[in-house]
This record gives C-alpha cells, sequence and structure tokens, in this order.
C-alpha cells in the first residue's frame, strides 16, 4: 500500500508552498528571492514545520483538500520555513571570516 496524491493535491501543496514561502520570507524580513526559492522554501519548510511539531506532539489536522487542513498546513509549513531562514541566517554569520 503506497501514497497516493491526487493531482489537485500536488497543485495544492505547491500553492500552500508558495504561500509559506512568500509569507516567511515577509515575517524573516529578508533579502529578495525568486518565487521559486519561495515555493521550495514553502514546501522544505512544510517538511521542517511538521517534523518539529510531530516531536511536541502538535498535529494540525486535516487534509489539504480540506479548507481548515489548508490553513492548518500553511501554518506548519510557513512556521517550518520561518525555522529554515532563521536556521540559515546563523549558519551564514558564523561561517564567515571575522
Amino acid at each position: 500500500m503506497g501514497i497516493f496524491l491526487s493531482p489537485i493535491q500536488c497543485i495544492l501543496w505547491l500553492v500552500v508552498g508558495g504561500i509559506a514561502g512568500s509569507l516567511a520570507h515577509q515575517i524573516m524580513s529578508g533579502r529578495d528571492t525568486g518565487f521559486v526559492q519561495d515555493v521550495i522554501l514553502g514546501l522544505v519548510g512544510a517538511i521542517v514545520g511538521g517534523i518539529i511539531l510531530s516531536l511536541f506532539r502538535v498535529n494540525p489536522g486535516g487534509s489539504i483538500l480540506t479548507f481548515w487542513g489548508c490553513i492548518g498546513n500553511l501554518v506548519v509549513a510557513t512556521f517550518g520555513a520561518c525555522v529554515l531562514i532563521g536556521v540559515g541566517r546563523l549558519l551564514s554569520q558564523t561561517s564567515r571570516p571575522v
């Protein structure tokens, strides 16, 4: 038994990922990046956010095909993308020579 994603789910994940990446970009007020980078950041952020929240046994719940499930996934993806931006900034500051 495998995971089956309908084309609608894939499109919704891309849309939610793009919105989450853009929101994280605005929240963290960083330099301008492209739309594709924002989508990738949002999608990876969804994975990171889901892992972090599952460690605390927090489940936003719901399928991405429902309104509240979509909102929950958007919040998790935005949270994860913000974490990724923050970690990236910390790593880039420590890797610069003094």
